[in-house]
């Protein structure tokens, strides 16, 4: 599966993350999901911005991990996922 683009949304699997700005550009990010379900404790997942800061990671605990979290100001200068061990992460962007 590649990366897809949705009602506003950038479906990313872990087979194409990496350092390729997903959103060029001012980007107001809503929301990310990671689901994580063949996830192994200490799988990684990390966003960073087009100059390479870190705006959001997490680490999964186990199997069947899923991790929701709802931004409401979070302005990002485009945005990548460098790192996704496993699973799926979904962006929501406005």
């Amino acid at each position: 599966m590649a990366v897809s683009y949705k009602n506003r949304q950038v479906r990313v699997p872990s087979a194409d993350a990496g350092a390729t700005v997903l959103i060029p550009g001012r980007v107001y990010v809503k929301s990310v999901d990671w689901v994580n379900p063949s996830g192994v404790g200490g799988d990684t997942v990390v966003i960073q911005d087009a100059s390479g800061n870190t705006m959001w990671d997490d680490v999964c605990s186990g199997t069947n991990y899923s991790n929701s979290k709802l931004i409401e100001s979070w302005w990002a200068n485009g945005f990548a996922v460098t790192t996704l061990a496993r699973g799926t992460l979904m962006v929501t962007y406005g």
